[in-house]
């Protein structure tokens, strides 16, 4: 990061990168995604205020510290860690995750802010074995091994020979094959763009010359979100995750990452802090917020403003937010999503099997099932139905959460008939009933890519994060990736090597 001023270039195509954002990273770049940032300490102890304690936010205030700044943490919430939530004292000794599952391999930064604070990690198992219940067909898949299909389950003959995973991946990997890499700070191509136009996830698979059963099949691993996610934007997820094969869990609760920050930090975070209020001016920021209903007011040189995009709506920004920003707040929507949690006494599903984290996979309206408790010890078990988009709205229509439970435990029979029988207790969560990210995670509709640079674009001296920010939407991952770009912008503004926006 030089001291001298960065010649920003203009935004003259339509890329998912912000042109100030990069020449803000400068040749740390890399790092940005990969590494953890060694900061210049250049803050002299200037304020930053930083919207929201989410792990975006946490992130960008432990990073600025680093670099000499003084951040202090506005957080809605009455806890902090956003969508890291462990539910522990529910069902007994066992938690279940109610947010964040689960980290890739390929989730560098994740595991490396885990490993920095000392966290245990856990892998799931690599030979799990799943049940798939598609198109009204039972059968057991191993992964990366072999799927027993029914005799009338009516693949091609090459499609029977794969497993159902790996057919999975193989069809996603047809589709990210022609678009590049998203890595490249001028993609996406015109040409990419072009063929992805109008396109979800699941209609381009009827480029890739797979029968309908497979593309169920990619439904049912999948979840229904790729019947409405930007084709372009989940392609450029998987080639990101093209060399996932380790899946892993802290010990003790996700969310045990997000209270590492926090205990760090300290008295930086303002619980209960209600930001009603953001102005931006030459010399500094005000935020007005409402802390246990009083109004108060805080001052700083800078804000970094890392709630969900559509909060952004709900606070008033002087001078306010821009057109391309305020539209794409206004237009990505974030997906619905709810949870159905389980408990059983006896993990039945392992009778047949069944182990690792994914345990069923469905066309069902609750979707697929995860074993939350597959690296946890006892003999009772939580099977997490994790529900989205059209089947959640429709799910949350019912009366009260007894009643989806009820649902949910009645679906499950078709495929695991026995499941009432260890029944103990259920949860029904939803988060897009949470007023502080109203969704699970951003849902880029086809042709919204573009709108990702306006998101991440700096305005006055407000700098953005958040995983809304960038490609990886709905990691942890991702809200790392813009905690660090958000660090970088908020020193390179302080350098005065880039210049505040006007």
């Amino acid at each position: 990061m030089p001291d001298r001023p960065i010649d920003v270039p203009e935004q003259s195509f339509a890329s998912v990168y912000d042109r100030r954002r990069l020449a803000a990273a400068g040749e740390m770049l890399p790092q940005m995604w990969d590494t953890l940032p060694e900061w210049p300490s250049v803050g002299g102890g200037r304020r930053v205020i930083v919207l929201g304690g989410g792990i975006s936010g946490l992130c960008t205030a432990w990073s600025l510290r680093k670099a000499g700044f003084d951040p202090i943490i506005l957080e809605r919430n009455d806890r902090v860690g956003g969508r890291f939530y462990t539910l522990r004292n529910h069902f007994g000794d066992q938690y279940a995750e109610l947010g964040v599952t689960r980290i890739a391999d390929t989730h560098v930064l994740t595991l490396a802010y885990a490993r920095h604070f000392g966290l245990e990690i856990l892998e799931y198992p690599l030979d799990a074995t799943q049940l798939y219940y598609v198109m009204g067909h039972r059968f057991l898949s191993t992964s990366r091994g072999k799927a027993h299909y029914p005799a009338d389950f009516p693949l091609s003959p090459e499609e029977r020979d794969i497993d159902a995973e790996s057919l999975n991946l193989q069809l996603a990997a047809k589709a990210f094959s022609v678009i590049g890499d998203p890595r490249d700070t001028q993609w996406p191509p015109a040409t990419v763009r072009k063929d992805f136009s109008g396109e979800t996830f699941f209609r381009s698979l009827d480029r890739t010359g797979a029968s309908h059963a497979a593309r169920e099949i990619c439904r049912a691993y999948e979840g229904t979100e790729i019947e409405m996610f930007s084709g372009l934007a989940w392609s450029a997820n998987q080639r990101l995750d093209a060399k996932w094969f380790h899946t892993y869990a802290i010990a003790g609760g996700n969310d045990r990452l997000t209270t590492a920050f926090a205990d760090d930090l300290g008295d930086r975070i303002l619980k209960g802090a209600h930001v009603q209020r953001v102005i931006s001016r030459e010399d500094g920021v005000t935020v007005e917020f409402l802390r246990n209903g009083d109004p108060e007011t805080i001052e700083g040189d800078f804000v970094v403003c890392a709630l969900p995009h559509r909060i952004l709506l709900e606070v008033a920004f002087d001078p306010p937010l821009s057109g391309p920003k305020h539209r794409a707040a206004s237009e990505i929507p974030m997906f619905t999503v709810t949870r159905l949690n389980f408990q059983f006494s006896h993990r039945f599903w392992a009778d047949e099997g069944i182990i690792g984290l994914l345990a069923a996979c469905t066309t069902t309206p609750i979707e697929r099932l995860w074993d939350l408790t597959s690296l946890q010890p006892g003999t009772s078990g939580i099977l997490t139905a994790y529900v989205q988009d059209r089947n959640a709205a429709a799910l949350d229509e019912l009366p009260t959460a007894a009643d989806r439970i009820e649902f949910g435990l009645k679906t499950m029979e078709s495929f695991f008939p026995n499941a009432r029988q260890y029944f103990q207790k259920g949860l029904s969560f939803s988060w897009h009933h949470q007023p502080y990210t109203r969704g699970g995670w951003p849902a880029y509709r086809p042709d919204q890519t573009d709108l990702i640079a306006d998101l991440q674009r700096g305005e006055g001296r407000v700098v953005f994060a958040g995983d809304h920010t960038c490609l990886y939407t709905g990691w942890a991952q991702g809200a790392l990736e813009s905690a660090h770009f958000a660090t970088a912008e908020v020193i390179a503004a302080a350098r005065g090597s880039i210049e505040p926006t006007t």
